[in-house]
Order: structure tokens, then C-alpha cells, then sequence
């Protein structure tokens, strides 16, 4: 987890590749279900900052609801 956070910070290019793969990923497997993680911090604060996670993460959750996933 660490590691993955600190990408964020050290090597945004390869994370904002890794959210276009995983969005792209969803658009052509065929499942019946997609759980899709949104524990994004503590009772503290969130594991990225609020201007991380509207950077990377919120585009990703974007795709998905243009999916139309139900």
C-alpha cells in the first residue's frame, strides 16, 4: 500500500498509465459483477490528498459510470 501511495508522488505517469489500463481492462471483460474498492482513508484522513485522489482516482470512477455498470 505504501508503495502504491508513494507512486503517486514519484512517478505519476506510470499510475495515470496503470488507472487508463484498469478503466480500459473493464470496458471488454465480460463478468456479471465488478467490485470496485472506495476505502480511501482513515478515521483521520485520506491516504491520498483531496488533490490526489481528484487528480487520479475521480477520472477513473468517471470511466466507469460512462460504462454505465450497474
Amino acid at each position: 500500500m505504501e508503495e502504491c501511495l508513494a507512486t503517486f508522488y514519484e512517478n505519476p505517469d506510470e499510475m495515470y498509465e496503470l488507472i487508463d489500463c484498469l478503466a480500459e481492462l473493464c470496458r471488454y471483460i465480460q463478468t456479471d459483477a465488478l467490485f470496485r474498492h472506495n476505502d480511501w482513508g482513515s478515521q483521520i484522513s485520506t491516504f491520498p490528498s483531496a488533490q490526489m485522489f481528484w487528480k487520479f482516482i475521480k477520472r477513473l470512477y468517471e470511466d466507469l459510470r460512462l460504462l454505465q455498470i450497474p
